[in-house]
């Protein structure tokens, strides 16, 4: 497996997308990420992302990723040992039906719609302030 050495600084500079990108695009879509003694396996591939997290979820530990975000994000589904992953699961499942799912990418697509209004608004009332000035 490639493996991408990383800086502390990569995490300050800019997001951290920004560096996971140029590393995939160097190492290509699964990797190994190497900050000082810590290494982290990246995936990008979607049938690779479906292995680990799908069909074989119980067989990897989310090992030092799981230490870092229990402070932030307390034992949410991402840090969650199995147990408290289940129980958490069952619980928001209902969230991801399909008919809540359609409801609110309508209400998203409608806000969407209105933000993008009110920018353009705005737009066109900076060119008309713009071509004032410039007369």
């Amino acid at each position: 497996m490639p493996i991408a050495e990383g800086a502390v600084s990569d995490l300050f500079d800019r997001p951290l997308f920004f560096s996971l990108y140029d590393w995939f695009i160097e190492h290509g879509s699964v990797y190994k990420l190497a900050f000082g003694p810590k290494t982290f396996v990246v995936v990008s591939d979607p049938i690779v992302a479906r292995h680990v997290l799908r069909e074989n979820a119980f067989c990897y530990d989310k090992g030092v990723l799981a230490d870092i975000l229990e402070p932030i994000m307390g034992k949410g589904l991402i840090p969650a040992d199995l147990d408290t992953w289940k129980q958490r699961r069952r619980v928001i499942a209902p969230g991801f039906h399909a008919l809540y799912l359609e409801a609110m990418v309508k209400i998203f697509t409608d806000c969407s719609e209105r933000t993008i209004l009110k920018f353009e608004k705005l737009l066109q009332e900076e060119t008309i302030e713009q071509r004032e000035e410039d007369n």
